[in-house]
């Protein structure tokens, strides 16, 4: 194969600037915005983007001994406030770090956005090369992983870029399997500790990509067992071996360290779980795909964005160009992962029967989250898999598929490039032209031009420091009136946002306990919406005395300034 001769050149320097070149060049062009800013605008808006700087920002105060690990200064006084939301753990470590180097909030939470994106890229790279994909198919694979048009479009929901740690936790579980091969019980303790470490910390990361690789990683068991069926284990006699005995102590290690990891993410999410009930299935099933939202890449992608402006305007709201519904991936890139799983399906060796199991799976999970008139399976899994019911955007499933598409897509790419070893060097030329077009073309299918950085950093910087220090006498305080400027789209989004999100994020930054705040889920009796209603301030009562919270001041979002005398209990 070309690729094959070029195997020397993963061995050269000149091989490691290539890789690096094609890293730093992806994340440019995700950044793109940023770079050409200087990062004055940054991902997320002033919903969720600020809701989510607000929660890194608390673990940077954890870190320095100003708060609880599980307790915020928003939604006070509630013990377990970062439970209502993802936790961000990960992502708060690597903020921190930069606000240790006295970076500002803002400019913190993007470069731990790009910092996730390489992780992803590197991540992505060794996966390819792990499943024996050549230097160049990998790296390709990489790019298009980290400019992944459906994760660019979302980017205002940063969590979802933690997509990013999937191929790292298969590169681990990958060398536990090849510990277990080598017989080897330090291997299979270290690397299985490893994995279920990492993905416990995941878990108290971004519940949603995380919970939702789980689910990929059931139906890729079952697969990979069915396909196993006509040659039974000898159970008895495979449970007494000598090899097993030897295992054993390793792997009761591995899920002692796992249980011991899941203790955080219990601690914090089963009482809300248990407080608010979760996403009732009316809502999840809002979220649920078409078929035809397989291909909506939106109406800024840069070769499809007319076509599905097209079909949006005969479908209407059936093909939505905005939203969570923006899921869909690239059909060059769809055809190619067809391709793949027909050549794998074909195939013959060992691996065969991986590749199909990684084909079913995508296609039968994808095929799960959708709805056809209306008609879906996703309640079955709603009401019987473990921890469905916090799934609320069952949309973002596809997120998780961009990484077995691009694998199938990969395998596709490295056949069809594929040349005789006594081929001429004409047919060589020929190939390796085949691969550069295929390149080109699957790269330019995940731009997009959209525009998912509606934060204002030093507009934002400016607002949270020109807050004067809460009085002395105050224990908390709560917010009147709403920032200056247009309000949030649509009004109901305004009225639940608006007030909260600035409230928790000048409570964070400036460490001022509040009674507002905004996440997926609500503490019980808590009802602080809409601060512009008549009966708002009898509501900050009602509250204030059912929590039995003392003296409170109130802050006006308008002019930010304290107002008034404080309120509540003596």
């Amino acid at each position: 194969m070309i690729w094959t001769r070029l195997a020397s050149f993963s061995k050269k320097p000149l091989f490691w600037l290539f890789v690096l070149s094609a890293c730093l060049g992806s994340n440019w062009a995700f950044f793109r915005i940023q770079f050409h800013t200087g990062f004055h605008l940054v991902f997320g808006d002033r919903t969720d983007g600020l809701i989510e700087i607000t929660i890194l920002e608390h673990w940077w105060n954890f870190l320095r001994g100003l708060s609880h690990w599980n307790k915020g200064f928003f939604f006070y006084p509630i013990r377990d406030s970062i439970g209502y939301n993802d936790a961000y753990f990960l992502y708060g470590l690597t903020y921190s770090f930069f606000r240790f180097l006295k970076a500002d909030p803002l400019l913190s939470s993007d470069l731990t956005n790009l910092t996730i994106k390489v992780i992803g890229f590197f991540g992505c790279y060794g996966l390819l090369r792990v499943i024996r994909m050549p230097v160049l198919t990998s790296a390709l694979g990489a790019t298009l992983f980290t400019l992944s048009n459906n994760t660019y479009v979302n980017a205002y929901h940063a969590q979802l870029l933690s997509v990013a740690f999937l191929p790292c936790l298969i590169i681990i579980l990958f060398r536990a399997l090849g510990a277990i091969k080598r017989d080897s019980p330090i291997g299979i303790f270290f690397w299985g500790a490893t994995g279920a470490l990492f993905y416990c910390l995941w878990l108290i990361t971004t519940f949603y990509t995380a919970w939702f690789s789980a689910f990929f990683a059931v139906f890729f068991a079952v697969a990979l067992l069915i396909q196993r069926l006509h040659k039974p284990l000898p159970w008895p006699q495979w449970w007494k071996s000598e090899k097993l005995f030897r295992l054993q102590l390793p792997v009761v290690g591995v899920g002692v360290v796992a249980l011991v990891g899941l203790l955080p993410f219990l601690r914090i999410y089963l009482p809300t779980a248990s407080e608010t009930g979760m996403h009732p299935v009316s809502e999840v099933m809002q979220f649920s795909p078409s078929l035809i939202d397989i291909m909506n890449v939106g109406s800024r992608n840069w070769l499809y964005g007319q076509l599905d402006r097209g079909i949006s305007s005969l479908l209407g709201a059936e093909f939505p160009l905005s939203g969570e519904h923006v899921m869909g991936m690239p059909p060059g890139l769809l055809l190619l992962a067809a391709i793949g799983s027909l050549l794998t399906a074909l195939k013959s060796g060992s691996q065969r029967r991986v590749w199909i199991a990684l084909s079913f799976t995508t296609l039968l999970t994808w095929l799960f989250t959708i709805h056809v008139y209306g008609m879906s399976v996703w309640p079955l899994f709603y009401a019987y898999f473990p921890a469905a019911k916090a799934v609320r955007v069952i949309s973002r499933y596809e997120i998780i598929l961009v990484l077995p598409i691009i694998m199938l897509a990969m395998e596709a790419v490295r056949r069809l490039t594929a040349a005789t070893p006594e081929g001429s060097t004409r047919q060589l030329l020929g190939r390796y032209a085949i691969g550069a077009i295929l390149g080109l073309f699957l790269i330019a299918e995940e731009i997009n031009c959209s525009w998912p950085v509606a934060l204002q950093r030093p507009q934002e910087m400016v607002r949270v420091y020109s807050v004067p220090p809460m009085p002395s006498y105050c224990r908390a305080f709560f917010a009147l009136n709403e920032r200056p400027g247009p309000p949030l789209e649509p009004s109901l989004i305004d009225a639940f946002y608006s007030n909260n999100v600035d409230s928790m994020f000048i409570a964070e930054v400036r460490g001022m306990p509040t009674l507002n705040g905004m996440a997926s889920f609500f503490p019980k009796g808590w009802d602080l919406t809409s601060p512009k209603a008549s009966d708002y301030l009898m509501r900050v009562n009602a509250y204030l005395e059912a929590k039995h919270i003392g003296q409170v001041c109130a802050l006006d979002l308008m002019t930010l300034k304290w107002v008034g005398q404080p309120s509540g209990r003596k």
